[in-house]
Parts: C-alpha cells; structure tokens; sequence
C-alpha cells in the first residue's frame, strides 16, 4: 500500500512547465520574429509555447493571412495571446495593449 501511494496510483502525463516570461512574437513583410531571432510559423509556435504567452506585434506591414494562421495555432497550443501594434478592426475594450489604445 505504501508503494502505491509512493508511486501513484497510475500514470498522470503532466504538461511541461510554462516559463514566467513572455515571448516576443513579431510579424512584419520581412518575415516571423521570436525575441529577435528569425523563424518560421512552427519554431515561433514551439517558442512561445515554453513562455508564459505571446506578445504579439504586428507591424503595419505584416500580412495578416500569417497572422491569421499564426493566431490559431496559438490558440489551438493553449498559449495566452497578448496583443500590440496594427490589429485590424478591435476595439480597444478587447485590445487595450493596442497602439491606439494606449
């Protein structure tokens, strides 16, 4: 009995430990940028998710087909998305880290 409660009472899989920062995710024309290290839609996804969330800057160029495919596979992953920069029609009640809103 005392084995059992040592070792469990089965297997429990554990998901790893988030960081207690955020990364820096950075989409612009030139291309996906994690804490200014370029990279491709599933380096940045695998990056961000070992952080404590994404804070996401859009630059005014950045093509927002990349962010839309981006933005779901974070979500999909469990990874907080925060926002900054261009970010289409939001209201700033949804958005308030938005350029316009601070």
């Amino acid at each position: 009995m005392a084995l059992l409660l040592l070792l469990g009472c089965g297997s429990h899989p554990e998901e790893p430990a988030r960081g207690s920062r955020r990364c820096t995710l950075r989409i612009s024309a030139r291309g996906i940028y994690v804490d200014g290290n370029s990279t491709t839609r599933a380096g940045a996804v695998a990056s961000c998710k070992r952080s404590a969330g994404a804070m996401v800057v859009l630059e005014d160029n950045a093509p927002q087909d990349e962010w839309k495919e981006i933005e779901v596979e974070l979500r999909r992953e469990g990874i907080a998305i925060y926002m900054r920069g261009s970010v289409g029609h939001r209201e700033c009640d949804d958005n308030p880290l938005a350029k316009a809103c601070m």
